[in-house]
C-alpha cells in the first residue's frame, strides 16, 4: 500500500504540473482552490489508512479520493504566471511528501 500511495502520489502531482501552463486567472484561482481541498482531504485519508489498513471505511474513501483526482486532473486549468505554478508546486509537494511518509 505504501508503494503505491507513493507513486499515487508522484504521478498526481506529476501530472498536475505538467498540464498547468498558460490560461485565464480565475480558472486558474478555483483548480488551486480545488487542488488544495483535495491535498487536505487526501493527506488526511492517507493518515487513516496508515493507522488502520483493515479498516473498510478508510479504504472506501481512500478509493474515493482516487475517483477524485481523476476528476481533478481532468479539470486541470492553465496556469503560466510564477506566483500559480509556486501554489501548485507546494501543494504537489505536500501530497508526495504524505505520500512518500506513509
Amino acid at each position: 500500500m505504501k508503494k503505491m500511495t507513493t507513486i499515487f502520489g508522484m504521478v498526481l502531482s506529476f501530472s498536475l504540473l505538467l498540464s498547468s501552463c498558460g490560461g485565464s486567472n480565475s480558472e486558474c484561482e478555483q483548480f488551486i482552490s480545488d487542488y488544495e481541498d483535495f491535498a487536505d482531504s487526501y493527506i488526511a485519508v492517507m493518515e487513516k489508512v496508515q493507522a488502520d489498513p483493515t479498516d473498510e471505511s478508510v479504504l472506501k474513501e481512500y478509493t474515493e479520493m482516487m475517483n477524485k483526482a481523476t476528476e481533478i486532473q481532468a479539470s486541470t486549468a492553465t496556469c503560466d504566471d510564477e506566483e500559480s505554478i509556486e501554489r501548485i508546486n507546494e501543494i504537489s509537494a505536500r501530497i508526495t511528501d504524505a505520500a512518500a511518509g506513509m
